[in-house]
């Protein structure tokens, strides 16, 4: 190949943040590494899809495609949001391309950088997290009526203070002697049937063996025979988690990726090309940055093995 470089590319969250999928996930992780659940308490453990945002040359070469699923190899555990920004890293791999007789390598260097999540995102991934925390809401409510095959309370009788004595004997002989006339006790006369009709009530008659007494039915005491039913509460509003309150309110950083893809093992030299982009995108230029890189990939010729060199500054710092 003649040419030095192949393609650059970037590659970040794209326009939206998508979660990954347990599809997705399989698809390129088996192993299931990624954490791809769905975490309204913690959104910066959660795992999002990430994509190629931009890329040069547009069109691929004919003998060399644009590898595919190229984000895994740039961001291998899947894109996750941080509270603070990480240190920028360079890491490489190699990909694989063609087929049969025109199997192919590229080198791929990628230098990772963290940059601030635009509130605009944080605010459609809030609303999200909420719909989805309000739909996976299931309160429980406190039912009246028994379920199927459970069976009633039994009824309970009615208690009274003064339950029926014992008698001693069953025998109709046994007769107890009377007590001496000075130590019968003087016992008062329960109300007459006239006077608690009078009061608009009924007696209650209590048997004790073969004789019957009047009690005022202020002494009768019912329990009743059904539980007494609870008020139905309120199904409670879904509430919003703490971490969601703060996902708008802090600043939440997410990694994104300058690479650079060659057939030639040029390594160290692109690790130096890709801190000096990164240090010329973070400050303003008198020309644009696509110049520099097309510069890189389209005019910069490959020099021949052990016979040349090409000698490039950007900006400051020279490149052999």
């Amino acid at each position: 190949m003649e040419r030095l470089l192949d393609y650059f590319l970037v590659v970040g969250h794209g326009d939206k943040l998508r979660p990954l999928t347990e599809e997705e996930a399989k698809l390129v992780d088996p192993s299931g590494i990624c954490h791809t659940a769905i975490d309204t308490a913690n959104p910066l453990k959660m795992t999002f899809k990430a994509e190629v945002m931009d890329r040069f040359p547009l069109v691929d070469y004919h003998n060399c495609e644009f590898p595919k699923l190229l984000e895994w190899f740039c961001l291998p555990a899947g894109l996750t949001l941080s509270s603070e920004p990480g240190v920028p890293k360079v890491h490489y791999f190699i990909a694989m391309g063609g087929m049969g007789a025109d199997v192919y390598r590229l080198y791929g260097s990628v230098f990772t950088f963290f940059e601030q999540v635009p509130v605009e995102l944080l605010e459609t991934l809030k609303v999200q997290l909420e719909a989805y925390e309000a739909s996976h809401q299931s309160p429980t409510l406190p039912s009246d009526t028994p379920h199927s095959g459970e069976s009633s309370p039994p009824s309970q009788q009615p208690l009274s203070f003064f339950p029926s004595p014992t008698p001693l004997s069953s025998s109709p002989s046994f007769r107890p002697a009377p007590p001496p006339a000075h130590l019968k006790p003087k016992i008062p006369r329960p109300p007459s049937r006239r006077n608690l009709e009078h009061n608009g009530s009924s007696p209650m008659l209590i048997s004790s063996g073969s004789s019957k007494a009047l009690v005022p039915p202020v002494f009768q005491m019912k329990a009743s025979s059904s539980t007494p039913s609870l008020p139905t509460p309120l199904t409670p509003a879904p509430a919003v988690s703490q971490s969601l309150r703060r996902l708008t309110t802090e600043k939440v950083w997410s990694p994104k990726c300058l690479v650079l893809l060659s057939h030639h093992n040029f390594l160290p030299e692109f690790r130096v090309l890709l801190t000096e982009l990164y240090r010329m995108s973070s400050k303003p230029m008198a020309f644009p940055i696509e110049r520099v890189i097309s510069n890189y990939i389209v005019e910069i010729p490959l020099p021949p093995r052990g016979v040349h060199a090409v000698q490039h500054t950007i900006p400051v710092t020279n490149t052999i």
